[in-house]
């Protein structure tokens, strides 16, 4: 019995680092490979993409909503803030920020800024300085990269087309160095 102490050890800490670095290093590879989709379907960083009205044979992320308008945007903060401003929607909207690791680090709805009123965000990578505070709302992002969503209520194709007019308007930018 005792000289199987000693590997039976062993596998159960070689499990539990197994088990550590899984659960770690999935999220950040899943959220890798969907920056870099996302990002070569915008042509680049800091451009939004805008998703066709959802339908049965148009759906590629799970439980997606007929009723919504999705836009996202890969920010890239290497060189410094980026601005998100979403243009103000009659209904529903929100903008949700995720981080590499596929955590959620901030979602700005119509609620808290205020009916009629637009969302503004302001991304900047945790540590580095900034100027003055920003309008809107300031999140640290860990790392480089963030992923932002944005979502509009548009029930049916007239609302679906409106959303689709005002979306185009969003901003996904690098602040200008003052």
């Amino acid at each position: 019995m005792m000289r199987w102490l000693g590997p039976l050890i062993l596998a159960l800490v070689l499990a539990g680092l197994a088990h550590v670095g899984v659960t770690v290093a999935i999220p950040h590879g899943i959220m890798a490979i969907a920056l870099d989709r996302i990002e070569n379907a915008a042509g680049g960083p800091n451009r939004w993409v805008h998703a066709p009205r959802v339908t049965a044979e148009s759906q590629n992320i799970v439980r997606s909503s007929p009723d919504l308008a999705y836009s996202t945007c890969v920010a890239d903060l290497t060189a410094g803030d980026v601005r998100i401003l979403v243009t103000p929607w009659t209904d529903y909207v929100s903008a949700a920020v995720y981080g590499a690791d596929t955590d959620t680090v901030a979602v700005l709805g119509d609620r808290e800024a205020g009916p009629g009123q637009p969302l503004i965000l302001t991304l900047r990578a945790a540590g580095r300085q900034g100027g003055p505070m920003p309008e809107g709302l300031l999140v640290e992002i860990e790392g480089t990269r963030a992923l932002v969503l944005v979502r509009r209520l548009a029930p049916g194709e007239a609302a679906f087309a409106r959303a689709d007019e005002a979306r185009r308007t969003d901003v996904c930018a690098p602040v200008p160095n003052r």
